[in-house]
C-alpha cells in the first residue's frame, strides 16, 4: 500500500509472493496474498522461482522434486489466468472496510463490479464493508477461482461477512 501510495498511482507496483525457509504457503496462502496485494494497489504479480539449488548450503530446496507444490502453482497460476481480464483492472474508489486485518478492492470488468476480499489474520475475523454512496449492491456471488464459497448479502450499502483465516474470495 505505500508503495502505491508514494507512486500516486504513475507507478507500476508488483508484489512477489514466495516461500521461505522451506515454507510452502497453501493455495489458499497464495490466494489470499494475491487478494491482499492487488487490494492495496499492487498492480503486478511475480512468484519467486522456489527453487534454492547451489552449492553447499544453497542446495536446500527444489520445487520440481515437491510434486505437489508443482500442482499448487499449476492450479494458482490458472486460476489468476482465468481472472485476469479483472484483477488487471484498477480499483475502485471510496470502499471502506474498517479494519486493518480485512483487505477489500472493487474492480470494474466487462461491465460487472467485482468484489476482493481477503482476512490476512490467522483467525476467523468479521469483515464490515461500507460500499459507495449510490450503490445497489444487494450480493455479491462468488467466483470459482480464489477461493470464494459463499454469497454474500449486502444491506442499505453495508455489509458484514465472517471470513476464515487467511482466507480470500473474488465475487
Amino acid at each position: 500500500r505505500n508503495a502505491a501510495d508514494a507512486s500516486f498511482g504513475y507507478k507500476p507496483v508488483w508484489t512477489v509472493l514466495g516461500c521461505y525457509n522451506e515454507r510452502v504457503p497453501s493455495l489458499e496462502e497464495m490466494r489470499c496474498m494475491t487478494v491482499i496485494a492487488l487490494a492495496n494497489g499492487a498492480n503486478g504479480l511475480g512468484v519467486y522461482s522456489w527453487d534454492e539449488r547451489g552449492k553447499g548450503k544453497l542446495d536446500r530446496y527444489h520445487a520440481a522434486k515437491n510434486p505437489e507444490v508443482v500442482k499448487m502453482l499449476t492450479e494458482f497460476v490458472k486460476d489468476v489466468k482465468a481472472a485476469e481480464p479483472i484483477l488487471t483492472e484498477p480499483n475502485l474508489p471510496d470502499l471502506l472496510t474498517g479494519q486493518e486485518m480485512i483487505h477489500a478492492a472493487l474492480k470494474r470488468a466487462n461491465g460487472k463490479t467485482y468484489l476482493l476480499l481477503a482476512n490476512d489474520q490467522r483467525r476467523e475475523e468479521k469483515a464490515i464493508l461500507t460500499f459507495p454512496a449510490g450503490s445497489t449492491f444487494t450480493k455479491a456471488e462468488p467466483l470459482a477461482a480464489f477461493g470464494g464459497k459463499e454469497t454474500l448479502t449486502i444491506q442499505n450499502g453495508r455489509g458484514e461477512f465472517t471470513l476464515p483465516a487467511l482466507s480470500a474470495g473474488l465475487y
